[in-house]
């Protein structure tokens, strides 16, 4: 197993022939030390846009975290009703709000349960950015 290595708050895992060859440019004048700078900053936003993409591809909403939202859902219902037995229209229209309200909450967790698909997903703008123009 190859040691990253650091630069500048860079890591360097041994697939980034870029960054190599930056890290080993020796600025002649000023002008070239400011495009080596300009240069390790790009490749560090790039890196921490590939980085939180690898870390948000791994999250997912678990089994325990529906059962409790899924629980709670069940209970507020059950309050619903018990508070409102004594008028049935009441009754009835506290549940169709508070059913309308746990499945738009159900709606919401699912849509961030898959971070890169469907309609609220995460776009990769800034890994575009840095592809080259051909």
């Amino acid at each position: 197993m190859q040691q990253a290595r650091s630069y500048n708050g860079l890591a360097d895992d041994g697939n980034n022939e870029g960054l190599k060859f930056v890290i080993l440019i020796t600025p002649q004048n000023e002008t070239e030390a400011s495009a080596k700078q300009q240069l390790l900053k790009s490749y560090s936003t790039l890196y921490e846009a590939r980085s939180e993409r690898l870390f948000l591809s791994g999250t997912s909403v678990n089994p325990l975290k529906w059962f409790i939202v899924t629980t709670f859902a069940v209970l507020l219902m059950f309050i619903t009703v018990l508070i409102h037995r004594a008028d049935r229209k009441s009754a009835r229209c506290a549940l169709a709000l508070l059913c309308s309200a746990i499945t738009l909450s159900y709606v919401l967790i699912l849509a961030h349960d898959r971070p890169f698909t469907g309609f609220v997903a995460i776009k990769p703008d800034l890994l575009l950015n840095a592809k080259p123009a051909q």
